[in-house]
């Protein structure tokens, strides 16, 4: 056969051709095999960190989230800046939410840089390819406005709480100008949801407070919320120059202090007693003392 071909161009050429397309259909076959593989991986993957957030709901699983390293895991996982990213954000907000040991932690192993970067957009967020990029950012937007106020509900005193604070400073406050171009955002999305509602009661249309507050919540109302009572911890620092540039951004846009005093005075209006009469009370007193301060 050899011999054959070296005599004969045009039967080596036909030779030739038969084992490219051989290989390439090989290849293309290893290829969509491959990314079968890989989406079922991630979404075993995404399944994982489902049931890791579910754990992660009662008090005593945090703790032992803590112990496990489980901060210093997903932190890691941020920075490999994989598929998981999204996943290991989201662990971390439930890890840390009403739990001021993984706040501590998290400052501990220096996640703020970390997750200053993923607030700021300068991480590239890989997307897999069953979420829709604009409605993932959104989502890992929310996650971190939960995380970051989660940080400053943890860390009340001392050099964590000054850490904190001071991403808020460097770089001319641009933590700062990020805030308020989500708050913007959030508030007009919301004022929108809220003009529509009353639209739907001229319309005859019976809607009970309830009912309009959780379609705000839906629209948007609580990453506002989040947002301003992170707003309400910075301003409460009394530190010139955050107060001076949240001032500027308010007026740029036309708002005043007032604007944030009303979404956090319809938080504290709004806060139950799942966690019982005690909890909701220190959370009321301290909301309120963000309206005074402001």
């Amino acid at each position: 056969m050899e011999v054959a071909n070296a005599r004969n161009p045009a039967t080596k050429r036909k030779f030739d051709d038969a084992v490219s397309n051989g290989v390439a259909t090989e290849a293309n076959t290893v290829d969509l095999s491959l990314l079968e593989a890989i989406e079922k991986s991630q979404n075993a993957v995404e399944n994982l960190f489902d049931c890791l957030c579910c754990l992660l709901m009662p008090l005593e699983n945090k703790e032992r989230f803590v112990k496990a390293e489980g901060v210093e895991l997903m932190i890691i996982i941020m920075k490999q800046k994989k598929l998981a990213y999204g996943s290991a954000i989201r662990a971390l907000d439930f890890a840390m939410t009403k739990y001021p040991p993984a706040c501590e932690r998290f400052v501990d192993v220096l996640g703020l840089k970390t997750a200053f970067a993923a607030f700021m957009g300068k991480a590239s967020i890989p997307v897999s390819k069953k979420n829709k990029k604009e409605r993932y950012q959104e989502e890992m937007e929310e996650r971190l406005v939960s995380l970051i106020a989660s940080l400053f509900g943890g860390i009340l005193r001392g050099s964590r709480r000054e850490r904190l604070l001071s991403k808020f400073v460097e770089n001319e406050c641009e933590k700062i100008d990020r805030l308020m171009e989500l708050y913007i955002r959030y508030s007009d999305r919301v004022k929108a949801e809220t003009e529509r509602l009353n639209q739907v009661e001229l319309d005859d249309f019976e809607m009970d407070d309830d009912e309009k507050y959780n379609r705000k919540l839906e629209s948007g109302l609580y990453t506002l919320q989040l947002i301003a009572v992170i707003l309400g911890h910075i301003w409460c620092s009394e530190h010139p120059q955050m107060r001076g540039r949240i001032e500027l951004l308010l007026k740029q846009n036309k708002l005043s202090k007032k604007h944030i005093e009303d979404i956090l005075q319809e938080y504290h209006d709004n806060i139950g007693d799942l966690d019982g009469p005690e909890e909701k009370e220190r959370a009321q007193t301290k909301i309120q003392k963000f309206i005074s301060a402001l």
